[in-house]
């Protein structure tokens, strides 16, 4: 589990598989979960595109524009907010 409290992320997140986040997040950004989106506590803010296992996931994805866009995966070495890089295979 990463204990984030109560903050904003500006860029890409990318979580690998098994991670749980808590706190009340702002991800401003497009959101990576390489399976299932994981978070508790306080709910979390997505204003960009949520993709779980490479599928977008409109429900949670914010204003951003996402439409048509599926089959992405987290940007290859971002390694950023926790993740591991595993690769892009397009939108």
């Amino acid at each position: 589990m990463v204990g984030a409290g109560n903050w904003t992320v500006q860029g890409v997140a990318c979580f690998s598989e098994g991670v749980r986040v808590s706190g009340g997040i702002t991800f401003e950004g497009n959101v990576y979960w390489e399976g299932d989106e994981d978070t508790s506590g306080q709910a979390s803010t997505y204003e960009g595109c949520v993709y779980e296992s490479g599928i977008l996931n409109e429900s949670l994805s914010g204003g951003a524009d996402c439409e048509g866009v599926s089959g992405a995966w987290c940007p290859e070495g971002s390694g950023g907010a926790g993740g591991s890089g595993w690769g892009y295979s397009g939108g």
